[in-house]
């Protein structure tokens, strides 16, 4: 699926990236403010998936992550201290 648009930096919210080539097989996004790089691909339709990909995951994982109350939240870190022990 072809993307030609660029999604704002996952780390600092920034819509000031850029997408960077060093060479014909080495393209990738960077954003402008804090320097976050996605991985290189060989064109830049590639780079801008994978830059938007890489926010979408942030996205996801971010979002996952929901305690809806105390109890819960001492359950799981007594049970994570458990785990280390």
């Amino acid at each position: 699926m072809k993307q030609d648009f660029l999604m704002a930096c996952p780390f600092c919210g920034s819509f000031e990236v850029h997408i960077n080539r060093s060479n014909k097989t080495a393209c990738w996004v960077e954003c402008a403010v804090c320097n976050a790089e996605a991985s290189s691909g060989k064109t830049r339709e590639e780079a801008i998936e994978r830059w938007n990909n890489r926010v979408q995951h942030l996205i996801k994982v971010s979002a996952s992550i929901v305690y809806d109350g105390d109890k819960e939240f001492k359950a799981d870190m007594k049970r994570i201290a458990k785990a280390r022990r």
